[in-house]
């Protein structure tokens, strides 16, 4: 019973931190940002499609426009004397017929009123992304996810080494090559859950090292509200795969059994953590505005799933298996 109470009051805690952050970061004025949201836009606009190929022909280095295009334009209208508000709605343009990097030029040039929402999302990375256009545009921010990643891979890779775990070290090195993570700065829906997952790696391997296991559990519970805060529909199973991976192996090498019931402990945290968080979004948005906005979420479902396109969710389903798989 104590467990449980003490996990309900890191819930509750890291949550609201992180909510009272992301309203924080929604004072920031329009005005303060414009310049760098104009240069980015451009930058965004430049392609006639959703995507960029940063290497021809070469799949792994598909940049996604249309996700970068549409955190910036929320960005844009995030209103700083209503950031409770214009936080939770998460509106932005986007005008119809058009693409959504050319949607929100238009947006961040001519001013028009926002026309659409994206309230199901925390847009949690906003934290971090507004304060950076204070000086940097997109593509200064990319360069500085780059840095930040490549030191987070390194410092990794240098714990590993220093503790005899060479073999570890550059198997995650491979895997890493082989998911062209040297791409992932340059997308900032890429980056977060990747990021995420290197510092938790990093906190994980060094709780492991020092016998620290017990505290793993607390680790995977906030790691699981950061993911869903962070996160726009990338690769959030990353974050705890990774790191539990990594600490099995870390035990199995120094002797110790394979602690399955604490590997099942971490793993329903962080889940509980993860669908703890979304669900927080739409119960809050609905008290604050009074309506449910479960509306809002089941009509983005139904079309993930297909039922909006007339395709079979079972079809969509398998579909993204095989697709993952080959």
């Amino acid at each position: 019973m104590m467990a449980r109470g003490k996990y309900l009051l890191i819930f509750f805690l890291t949550a609201t931190i992180l909510i009272l952050t992301l309203f924080s970061s929604a004072r920031i004025p329009t005005e303060m940002i414009r310049d760098n949201l104009v240069a980015s836009a451009e930058y965004l606009a430049e392609e006639p499609y959703h995507f960029r190929w940063v290497i021809p022909g070469v799949e792994g280095s598909r940049l996604d426009l249309y996700a970068d295009s549409m955190l910036l334009d929320i960005a844009l209208y995030l209103d700083a004397e209503k950031p409770v508000e214009s936080t939770m709605w998460a509106h932005y343009y986007w005008e119809t017929g058009k693409r959504i990097n050319a949607s929100f030029l238009k947006a961040v040039t001519e001013n028009p009123a926002p026309n659409r929402e994206y309230v199901r999302y925390w847009h949690g990375s906003l934290i971090f992304v507004m304060p950076m256009l204070l000086i940097w545009n997109i593509q200064e921010i990319f360069v500085f996810h780059a840095t930040v990643l490549m030191s987070l891979l390194l410092a990794l890779v240098f714990l590993l080494f220093r503790h005899h775990f060479k073999a570890e070290a550059i198997c995650f090195c491979i895997a890493m090559i082989m998911v062209d993570v040297f791409f992932v700065p340059f997308c900032l829906e890429y980056y977060w859950m990747f990021f995420l997952m290197l510092l938790t790696t990093i906190l994980t391997a060094c709780l492991t090292l020092k016998g620290k296991t017990d505290k793993l559990p607390i680790v995977f519970l906030v790691v699981g509200i950061a993911a869903a805060f962070l996160d726009f529909f990338t690769t959030e199973t990353l974050t705890v795969l990774i790191p539990l991976l990594l600490s099995l192996r870390i035990q199995e090498k120094q002797g110790m059994r394979a602690p399955w019931k604490k590997v099942f402990l971490c793993g329903m945290l962080w889940g509980i953590g993860y669908v703890g968080m979304w669900s927080l979004k739409w119960g809050m948005a609905s008290l604050i505005f009074g309506e449910n906005m479960m509306q809002y979420v089941t009509g983005s479902i139904q079309e993930h799933l297909g039922s909006i396109d007339k395709i079979p969710g079972i079809q969509v389903i398998w579909q993204g298996l095989l697709r993952n798989i080959l």
